[in-house]
């Protein structure tokens, strides 16, 4: 646990297009709150600006926290830019995986007494290629939804289009109609395993409710991974089922394990998913980055 930052100025990263609509209204919630609280928000909308003001070195200095109005996506774009400050999160996406996981609600006053208590606990991220992450990476037929819902909602490379549920339908249907179930290899502590679809989870949080490894946890130094062997429609959707009734890994064509580094290769063309978002393609090189976050206590 840490103490408090002297400092009254606290970033809130917003990200318009993240969730339903309504995103403005929440965040000046959020900001009057704040004011409200003694502390000096600065809301910053644009993803330009933010990346430049987050690259800035001494941030630690000048600001008490971070505040990440946005969905996962934008909790794990934050992380990239400037792991430094003490974080938190106002709910504001689709699934809110990282908020759900760390009690992070839309109770705006709720989370303006943490900021102003700072009290932080230190959790892992993982790296994959490079690129922090704070739930998940995947390759298989979520990872191609991924990928597609993605491209859907970017043009020349900038999110324009709003998320929520109803932005995945097409690319899901899609996906159910033309994917292959390409082979992917997942290779770790010097042995590997083959199947279809692989998990590399950090937190035990997935989309949907599922909770494909309940016992994996942030801050114990280590990854938990998942194999799911075989092809086609109807296993996936028996995959599925076996995940809600929590037997899934009781399954013979499944493996799961945990490890430090593992690293995920295909023969083919296949895209990764890191934390919900369309995260590049394999081969991918994944670690554990052991308690490299702050993360303010919103209990």
């Amino acid at each position: 646990m840490s103490g408090p930052n002297e400092s009254k100025s606290v970033i809130v990263a917003a990200n318009p297009f993240s969730g339903q609509r309504g995103n403005r209204r929440l965040v000046e919630r959020l900001s009057a709150a704040l004011v409200a609280g003694g502390l000096e928000p600065r809301v910053i909308w644009d993803q330009a600006e933010r990346k430049e003001l987050l690259g800035r070195a001494g941030l630690a200095r000048e600001y008490r926290c971070i505040i990440v109005a946005g969905g996962d996506g934008t909790v794990g774009d934050v992380l990239n830019e400037q792991p430094a400050l003490p974080l938190a999160v106002a709910p504001l996406g689709t699934e809110n995986l990282f908020a759900k996981e760390f009690g992070f609600t839309h109770d705006m006053d709720r989370l303006v007494r943490a900021v102003t208590r700072c009290d932080c606990q230190t959790i892992d991220l993982g790296a994959v290629n490079g690129r922090r992450f704070s739930l998940m990476v995947s390759a298989g037929f979520d990872s191609e939804v991924a990928h597609r819902a993605t491209q859907a909602r970017r043009k020349h490379g900038v999110c324009v289009g709003r998320g929520g549920r109803i932005a995945f339908v097409g690319p899901v249907l899609n996906t159910l109609l033309r994917y292959h179930y390409p082979r992917v290899r997942l290779e770790a502590d010097g042995q590997s395993w083959e199947g279809v679809h692989v998990f590399v989870f950090n937190t035990p949080r997935y989309a949907m409710g599922l909770n494909f490894l309940p016992d994996a946890r942030p801050d114990d130094g280590m990854l938990d991974w998942l194999v799911l062997e075989r092809p086609g429609l109807w296993r996936l959707v028996s995959y599925f089922m076996a995940v809600r009734m929590g037997r899934c890994l009781a399954r013979p064509d499944v493996r799961h394990g945990r490890a430090r580094r593992v690293r995920i290769t295909s023969l083919d063309t296949v895209p990764l998913q890191v934390d919900g978002d369309a995260g590049g393609w394999a081969p991918a090189e994944v670690e554990i980055l052991p308690s490299t976050l702050r993360l303010i206590t919103c209990g």
